[in-house]
């Protein structure tokens, strides 16, 4: 039997470590996180064969019933192109039945509010202790904002170029009934739900407060004044070691994105 498993095609602050945290519980459907991280795998992507690479990931993704759940970010992809110079979706395709689930989160706003507030904080997850205090900055919003639509906009490009199926979920919608994801996950991993079956519940709660009200309120204020273009530009690459190799082996340089 073809082993198989679950994409999640998204980007930071969508939502995606709560339900990643639902179907995790069940220990049946994979474990979801950013696998394609060293800090998360273990394994840098290009320090070991591409074979050897998917599994280690999939060693750290899958549940005992071999059911696998990575999160996808674009950047994770571009990682595994530059070091193996091969489309990671397509490698797990073609070896795996795999699913593809496109998350995301329409209130954009709260997003890249909650997204520049965890990049400063370093809390990505309510789990997560804060490195530093938030503070407030027009430009980083304004960059979280751009970031995280060039994201989505990348998904839906990239499936419609390559004619995939994706199931499409919102994380708004999911507050209120998280059964059709899970539903949708479920019946990939051929996992019937039984009637005695209660909601799966997490062990991570919402972060957002009264602050990211106030930084909401201060932004739109901010946009009435402001000129929010030179933040929409992606910032440029970062002088490092790794981008001087990337650069002399012709692969894309890293901008640092934010600033604080």
């Amino acid at each position: 039997m073809k082993r198989s498993g679950t994409l999640v095609l998204t980007e930071g602050r969508s939502g995606s470590n709560w339900l990643g945290s639902l179907t995790n519980v069940t220990g049946l459907l994979g474990s979801c996180e950013e696998w394609i991280d060293a800090r998360h795998s273990g394994v840098e992507p290009g320090s070991v064969s591409l074979d050897d690479f998917i599994s280690a990931v999939l060693d750290k993704a899958s549940t005992p019933n071999s059911y696998f759940c990575i999160k996808l970010f674009p950047r994770h992809l571009f990682k595994v192109q530059n070091a193996y110079d091969r489309d990671l979706i397509t490698e797990l395709q073609r070896r795996f039945d795999t699913q593809l689930i496109v998350l995301q989160r329409r209130d954009r706003l709260a997003q890249a509010i909650s997204f520049a507030r965890a990049y400063q904080t370093g809390a990505w997850q309510s789990t997560d202790n804060e490195k530093r205090d938030p503070d407030y900055s027009f430009d980083a919003i304004c960059r979280s904002y751009f970031f995280v639509q060039r994201s989505y906009d990348f998904w839906e490009t990239y499936l419609d170029l390559r004619s995939l199926d994706a199931s499409k979920f919102y994380y708004e919608d999911m507050m209120d009934d998280c059964a059709p994801y899970m539903d949708a996950v479920r019946d990939h991993a051929g996992i019937q739900a039984e009637a005695s079956d209660k909601p799966s519940e997490s062990k991570l709660s919402i972060q957002r407060d009264t602050l990211n009200d106030e930084w909401r309120v201060q932004f739109v204020e901010d946009l009435k004044v402001k000129n929010m273009l030179p933040s929409s530009l992606p910032r440029p690459p970062v002088l490092t070691g790794q981008n001087l190799v990337n650069f002399l082996r012709q692969r894309p340089t890293k901008p640092k994105p934010f600033t604080w």
